[in-house]
């Protein structure tokens, strides 16, 4: 197996060691987020399921995942509770969730296919910087105000188009997403720059 070495660790073991802090896991913010990244391939199973029963039950199980979403962030602050595994499994939970739905979109809705080529493109590269400044800087970047803007949009564009009613509506919170999506990566990029160019921790 190989290894990308950085301060001759590898990439691995260096990103645990960064990562990994006795009970972060326990905490209730975490496993809100561990359980939307363990569910999110059901997607598939409820995208199956025929007529309006099937559409209600993804319908609920999406909600009820979106929550998470909303409940992970909120109960990290006011249970201070945040932490550098939370700034990590929240927006990648986020991040598979949203995939794993336009791949669903596109097998059982006739989603275009190059809304799931921008999206993933835009995830693959945060991912990459993100793992490269954790590495290099000991930091953990967190998400900004656009990208969550953008999955609110695209989980909203998502819940029409399980129902599909309302082309339209869907339509534009889809753009609208795809609008926020380009905006949070230029600000991401600025950020991942401008901690570039900061000393690097001991």
């Amino acid at each position: 197996m190989f290894f990308i070495h950085v301060k001759k660790e590898p990439v691995a073991y260096g990103f645990a060691k960064i990562m990994y802090k006795a009970g972060d896991l326990k905490k209730i913010p975490n496993l809100l987020s561990l359980s939307r990244f363990l569910c999110a391939p059901l997607v598939f199973y409820f995208f199956s399921l025929a007529g309006w029963t099937g559409k209600i039950l993804t319908l609920g199980f999406l909600t009820l995942l979106f929550l998470t979403d909303f409940f992970d962030g909120y109960l990290a602050r006011k249970l201070n509770q945040e932490s550098d595994l939370g700034r990590i499994l929240d927006p990648l939970a986020d991040k598979l969730l949203i995939l794993l739905l336009l791949v669903a979109l596109i097998i059982y809705r006739d989603l275009p296919l190059y809304v799931l080529f921008i999206v993933l493109g835009r995830d693959l590269a945060i991912l990459i910087g993100g793992l490269y400044i954790t590495l290099a800087k000991k930091i953990v970047l967190e998400s900004n105000i656009w990208g969550k803007a953008a999955t609110v949009c695209m989980m909203a564009a998502v819940l029409i188009y399980v129902l599909d009613i309302w082309w339209y509506i869907s339509l534009a919170s889809l753009i609208l997403g795809l609008l926020l999506i380009f905006i949070s990566f230029i600000t991401y990029l600025r950020t991942f720059l401008k901690t570039l160019r900061t000393k690097k921790t001991a």
